[in-house]
């Protein structure tokens, strides 16, 4: 099921004071994606590529890793040229074994600020966010791109509906395994309610529930956040009197 999708300013890499952003952009400023509103201030400058991020965690959600992630040579550190070297690299390279510290509002500042460093850090971190940078370089406002949420509205709205009578299912009993969760829906709710709830559709919804943090998974056996529980409450106060009757929300 597709996510709600939020992109937060963290930095400007350029010189702001110098080349101040015409967008008026702050740092913390958001722009949301719920399924059928962009949300925010929205500068045309990064649109093109904001909206290529969006698509793809709108539908990946967390579980989205830029490609770039699984390059081994952000562990490495810099290195010079030593043509004597290519006997043992293939290359003719030597590593330098140092931290290069550039100064700022460089090319430099667009690398992850935990690559190349000697010695290396100790987890596989960099480029753990998914990040869109404006291109004006003067100011290169830089926006980290994540999933919030699950996603309720436009073509979304029928598998949001479905997560939330999961959660008011699993909060009412917790510990069911998927099998159990998915027979504990009638043979109505399960096949005339779009999207028909099989148990595939079922383990997937819970699937993504895992990634939002709104379920836990323990030997099998599911259970619902307290963020789920508020979110589901959340829903149940702007439906109407019908729609928590259809949905059994009681």
């Amino acid at each position: 099921m597709p996510f709600k999708v939020q992109a937060t300013l963290v930095r400007f890499l350029g010189n702001t004071e110098k080349y101040p952003c015409h967008q008026n952009y702050k740092i913390g400023d958001t722009i949301t994606f719920d399924g059928r509103t962009l949300e925010g201030n929205v500068c045309p400058e990064i649109l093109p590529a904001l909206a290529q991020k969006i698509q793809t965690i709108h539908a990946a959600g967390p579980r989205y890793v830029d490609p770039g992630y699984y390059n081994l040579f952000w562990y490495a550190p810099c290195s010079t040229a030593a043509p004597e070297n290519k006997k043992f690299d293939g290359n003719g390279f030597k590593p330098t074994l140092e931290s290069i510290n550039e100064p700022p509002h460089t090319l430099a500042e667009l690398v992850d600020p935990h690559a190349f460093q000697w010695p290396p850090v100790n987890e596989r971190i960099c480029l753990t966010d998914v990040n869109v940078i404006c291109p004006d370089a003067r100011t290169s406002a830089v926006f980290k791109v994540e999933a919030v949420d699950l996603c309720e509205f436009g073509e979304s709205a029928p598998y949001f509906r479905r997560s939330m009578t999961i959660i008011n299912k699993l909060n009412k009993k917790p510990g069911m395994t998927a099998e159990e969760l998915h027979g504990s829906f009638t043979e109505k709710q399960i096949l005339e309610i779009y999207p028909p709830l099989t148990l595939q559709m079922t383990e997937f919804l819970l699937e993504e529930m895992l990634c939002i943090n709104y379920a836990d998974e323990k030997d099998g056996k599911y259970f619902v956040t307290d963020a789920a529980v508020n979110r589901l409450n959340q829903f149940i106060s702007e439906i109407t009197e019908e729609e928590i009757d259809a949905l059994e929300l009681r």
